[in-house]
């Protein structure tokens, strides 16, 4: 059985996204701040979120060393030492993930010239190296290597995968819908992200070798809909974003002792848990 906790937003604004979660419980994402801009922050379990005060901006990873990535002002940036990543020719890009290797990986997406989003690795000197050629995007990459996400299938849908090094894609199942996204991953190969249902709605899920398993199953009887699943750390603890008395907000899933059902906090705008990653 699972529990989920609101971890609220900046002020009394409605939305805020947690993206990723480290093994330290350092939580980091985004909140509307005063002007509802998106604005990169860090949640906690005791207090409200803490902005990197960067207005167009979001704190997308956090590795176990505390190095925060994301992309600020259209750009991959690194929050930690302030500083702006390479592309692949194009005007955009976004550093996505970050692993905890003594020197870690970053990957993420970087648009190409002609402006088509390609999966890539921000290397060593802050340049980009694309992880494939077809329109794609790497979400997430633990400390074994492997890189995952998402990329166009030969149907044209976007659909979760796993790249690997031969520059090909391993493509994942949907729970009946057209579309799904790897988001993370932790280092026993558990992938989290969302699929469509037949309706088209997204639902969190699980990923495996069988295809996409519903996170919205574990909780029957909640009244939450948890749409993505952002992240999931060595411990199996998920984070993302669900729908709660009709408004997005930020939760964390976490396994709660047998024989225990499920337990949903909903503490208004400043909310319980701590994060934890890969």
């Amino acid at each position: 059985d699972k529990t989920v906790s609101n971890l609220g937003t900046l002020g009394e604004h409605n939305s805020s996204y947690a993206y990723s979660i480290n093994n330290s419980g350092t939580i980091v994402g985004w909140s509307q701040n005063s002007s509802t801009d998106r604005e990169a922050c860090t949640f906690s379990a005791d207090h409200a979120p803490d902005s990197f005060n960067y207005a167009n901006s979001m704190a997308i990873a956090v590795n176990d060393a505390g190095t925060i990535v994301g992309r600020n002002d259209g750009e991959a940036y690194n929050f930690t030492t302030d500083k702006t990543f390479g592309g692949l020719g194009g005007n955009e890009s976004m550093a996505i993930a970050i692993s905890n290797n003594p020197t870690p990986v970053i990957v993420g997406t970087a648009q190409d010239a002609t402006g088509t989003n390609i999966a890539c690795i921000f290397n060593e000197t802050g340049d980009a190296d694309a992880l494939c050629e077809s329109e794609s995007w790497a979400y997430a990459v633990n400390d074994n290597g492997q890189i995952v996400g998402r990329a166009k299938n030969e149907q044209g849908f976007y659909n979760a995968c796993i790249f690997d090094e031969d520059g090909d894609e391993t493509f994942f199942e949907t729970l009946g819908g057209n579309y799904s996204i790897a988001f993370g991953n932790n280092n026993g190969g558990q992938i989290v992200g969302y699929a469509e249902i037949a309706s088209g709605a997204a639902h969190a899920c699980l990923f495996d070798g069988s295809g996409a398993h519903d996170l919205n199953d574990m909780i029957n009887g909640s009244d939450w809909t948890l749409r993505y699943a952002f992240d999931i750390n060595n411990h199996g603890q998920i984070v993302g974003v669900g729908i709660h008395d009709g408004v997005e907000r930020a939760f964390m899933l976490v396994e709660v002792p047998e024989p225990a059902t499920v337990i949903i906090l909903t503490l208004g705008l400043m909310i319980f848990p701590a994060k934890l990653k890969r």
